[in-house]
C-alpha cells in the first residue's frame, strides 16, 4: 500500500469518478481512499481531504500527463511571495486600533 500515492483528491464523488475513469481508460491502475465516507456521509468529506485518487509510484509521470492534457491539473507556478499587501493591513490595522483607542480614552 505504500507503493501508492495520491494523485488527486476532491470532495466531489463524480469529479474522481470521470477522473479514475480517464485513468482507466489509459490503462493506469487507481483506486480510491474514503470512498465509502463520501458515500454514506457526504458532508464529512470536507472535514479531511476528502476522496483521494490513489495511483501506484511508477505510473505517477503518466497519470500526471494525462490528467494535465484532460485539464483536471494545472501545472504548478511558482509565485514570488509578495508581503506588502499584509504589512498594508497591518498597518491599516494598528491605525484604526490606535484611533478606537484614543477615542476611547483608553491610553
Amino acid at each position: 500500500m505504500s507503493s501508492y500515492v495520491t494523485i488527486y483528491s476532491s470532495t466531489s464523488l463524480p469529479e474522481i469518478y470521470v477522473i479514475k475513469g480517464k485513468l482507466e481508460s489509459e490503462g493506469i491502475v487507481c483506486f480510491t481512499k474514503d470512498e465509502l465516507v463520501a458515500q454514506t456521509g457526504t458532508y464529512l468529506t470536507g472535514i479531511g481531504n476528502g476522496v483521494e485518487l490513489k495511483v501506484h509510484q511508477t505510473d505517477i509521470d503518466r497519470a500526471v500527463q494525462i490528467l494535465q492534457e484532460g485539464g483536471y491539473l494545472q501545472p504548478k507556478i511558482s509565485k514570488k511571495a509578495s508581503y506588502i499587501p499584509t504589512f498594508i493591513f497591518i498597518i491599516i490595522l494598528f491605525a484604526f486600533l490606535f484611533y478606537i483607542f484614543k477615542k476611547n480614552h483608553v491610553f
